[in-house]
């Protein structure tokens, strides 16, 4: 048989992407990342590790997340790129794919 692999752990320093996202969360009616999981269909784990900055969310998991948060109040995304606007407005006008964390897809 072959060799079973470890996933390697390793802490992430949060960014302010993934502090948002943890806000978002927790701030309006103190939603659970269970609760969100089971809303946008990613999940539980993988949203854990975008909230504390272990992975950054593609555009499109980026832009379930903003759907689903839109319906609880605007994150406010700030200071990349001298961006500072809404995720509506950031996602209407595609400035996420300026973000230093953002992968192309």
């Amino acid at each position: 048989m072959g060799k079973i692999r470890k996933r390697k752990k390793w802490i992430a320093k949060p960014t302010e992407f993934s502090e948002a996202l943890r806000l978002a969360r927790t701030k309006h009616r103190g939603f659970t990342q269970k609760s969100v999981s089971e809303a946008t269909g990613i999940p539980r784990p993988r949203l854990s590790e975008y909230e504390t900055g272990a992975r950054v969310p593609s555009y499109k998991t980026m832009y379930k997340l903003t759907r689903y948060y839109l319906d609880i109040g605007l994150i406010h995304v700030s200071n990349y790129g001298n961006i500072k606007c809404s995720w509506r407005e950031a996602v209407r006008d595609k400035h996420v794919t300026n973000f230093p964390y953002m992968k192309e897809h």
